[in-house]
């Protein structure tokens, strides 16, 4: 008699749902990378470590080139390693250019 797990498993590939879909990456959203970098701005200042790293990596997903991507992946890895202060005026300028919303 098989494991639990094995049966499981074995339902599971009968019924076709042994190897679900992989979720779609998102699409690149300047629009929401900005907003989720306020949100981590406002986080951060209100000594929220956690949701400052969680929408920091957020705008990093809705980032539209991998430069700007990057920047704000060390920016978080920077914050949740150092608890450093993240520079988000220049992050702002990175992903809306010289004319972002402060």
């Amino acid at each position: 008699m098989p494991c639990r797990s094995c049966r499981d498993k074995a339902n599971a590939a009968a019924a076709g749902h042994l190897h679900p879909m992989p979720p779609m990456p998102p699409i690149p959203c300047p629009p929401c990378a900005l907003e989720h970098l306020k949100l981590a701005e406002a986080a951060q200042r209100a000594g929220d470590l956690y949701r400052a790293v969680w929408h920091l990596a957020q705008a990093a997903t809705h980032a539209a080139t991998r430069q700007q991507a990057a920047a704000l992946r060390d920016a978080r890895i920077a914050l949740q390693r150092i608890n450093n202060n993240v520079d988000f005026a220049r992050l702002r300028q990175l992903i809306g250019g010289p004319h972002a919303e402060h």
